[in-house]
């Protein structure tokens, strides 16, 4: 009788050990056998908290820069910003409008949650 206890227990034993190290492969190696191919690259440009669990994001995905709003339940696009006419300054250009932005705003008029209003009123 003690001969099958010990025998149960070893058999026990390399079961456990077994699945141990079928797990630590599948940890370590698992993520190299999923296909990499849909991963889309994300950048986030910005954020505004709107209440505690309320979120309006800015990002660049494949090339578009989307303003997003993102609860606890949902995600909605608000807005396609990649439409939206950019221009391209020189440094002596550039300077020279921070210069201008710097004495004529306040830190109010900076702000991101007043870039947003001026992103939704021109759509």
């Amino acid at each position: 009788m003690d001969a099958t206890i010990i025998k149960a227990f070893l058999l026990l034993c390399l079961c456990v050990g077994g699945m141990g190290l079928l797990f630590y492969y599948l940890r370590k190696y698992g993520t190299k056998l999923r296909d990499n191919n849909s991963q889309v690259e994300l950048k986030i440009l910005g954020k505004a908290s709107l209440q505690p669990k309320s979120h309006i994001f800015i990002i660049q995905a494949e090339g578009k820069k989307l303003l997003i709003g993102v609860t606890e339940h949902n995600i909605n696009t608000l807005s396609d910003l990649t439409e939206t006419n950019t221009k391209e300054f020189s440094e002596k250009e550039m300077i020279a409008l921070q210069n201008q932005t710097s004495k004529s705003n306040t830190a109010s008029d900076l702000s991101f949650s007043s870039f947003l209003k001026s992103v939704v009123k021109s759509n």
